[in-house]
């Protein structure tokens, strides 16, 4: 009996020492964990992408139960340019295994939400928002309105109601306007079904003409604009200001794919001058729409000679956005 008890002390002891041992392992692994998420956390702050990812992965292989290293390798990944097939799994263990120590999930929710709209799965991005709890940012609400374009029919009503709603709570944002010059241009254009036409700003709902206004009379709030931004914002004015817009973007040496089609559709360049505008800009790169919409201008003998030798040599890369959701995504070099 005595041997007995002394073997059941002996095998409860052993078991408890065993047990703190392990739980103390555990501990020091999580303290080592957290200083690699720090780390990873600074890196990420400087914009040093491969030693943050470095470190997060680091950090997770002392712990794989802290959320925020696998957000960090995501977000590193990402800004590394790699595939969204790689990223996109990374983001969804975030969200779904262990516990956040210093991020929060709704900082994963919208990279998350982000992934799933540049990859076609726009209904999917919009619920991932709208869960509980509902997200409400600008991130979230630029996500939400790039959603509703490209899910199209009713939803595009939806998209410039977003937008509109935004350009006054976030006055200074310039996506929202470059989301809504861009892709209402892709749409006036589509509806057209003549790439030669150049955009029909008389012909625009009521509601896109007043958000365009806006966004025209409020470029100055934007902290340097990109010169497509300009461009479009000339490109949607109406009758002088057009013009006056187009010769601002000239007078201060900007470039921009569509300049050449549309000044010399105005007649602010001639057919030479429109060539030399454009093979600035396709020297490496060039849009199919734009080649469509810019070729048939050209009627010249002379200049269509030159546009047809400067094709017929041509060494670079052509793309296209073959699905019309703002991303080109077909690339023939």
């Amino acid at each position: 009996m005595k041997k007995c008890l002394l073997l059941f002390f002996s095998l409860f002891f052993t078991g408890a020492l065993l047990f703190a041992q392990s739980d103390s392992a555990r501990s020091a692994n999580r303290r080592t964990a957290i200083r690699y998420l720090q780390l990873a956390k600074q890196y990420a702050s400087q914009k040093q992408w491969k030693e943050a990812d470095t470190n997060a992965r680091l950090g997770l292989a002392y712990d794989e139960g802290i959320a925020d290293l696998w957000y960090i390798r995501a977000v590193s990944q990402s800004n590394e340019g790699e595939k969204k097939s790689v990223v996109i799994p990374l983001v969804v263990t975030s969200l779904t295994r262990g516990e956040w120590v210093d991020y929060n999930r709704d900082s994963a929710r919208i990279l998350y939400a982000d992934l799933l709209s540049t990859t076609l799965h726009f209904a999917e991005a919009v619920k991932v928002l709208d869960d509980a709890p509902f997200l409400y940012s600008a991130d979230a609400e630029y996500i939400r309105a790039r959603c509703y374009y490209n899910m199209g029919g009713e939803y595009i009503q939806r998209a410039r109601e977003k937008i509109d709603a935004a350009r006054r709570i976030y006055p200074t944002d310039a996506r929202f306007a470059d989301l809504f010059f861009s892709l209402e241009y892709h749409l006036n254009q589509t509806m057209l079904q003549d790439a030669a036409s150049g955009l029909d700003t008389e012909g625009l709902p009521p509601l896109v003409r007043k958000i365009a206004d806006a966004f025209i009379l409020g470029m100055p709030s934007f902290a340097n604009p990109s010169a497509e931004l300009e461009l479009y914002a000339a490109i949607f004015a109406e009758g002088e200001k057009q013009i006056r817009l187009l010769k601002s973007f000239k007078a201060r040496r900007l470039n921009a794919p569509l300049y050449a089609e549309y000044a010399l559709r105005l007649g602010l360049l001639d057919q030479d001058a429109a060539l030399d505008a454009i093979f600035v800009y396709t020297n490496d790169t060039v849009n199919l729409s734009i080649l469509q919409a810019f070729v048939p201008l050209i009627t010249d003998e002379k200049p269509h000679q030159d546009l047809y030798e400067y094709l017929n040599a041509y060494n670079g890369r052509l793309i296209s956005d073959a699905d019309g959701d703002g991303i080109a995504n077909l690339i023939v070099d």
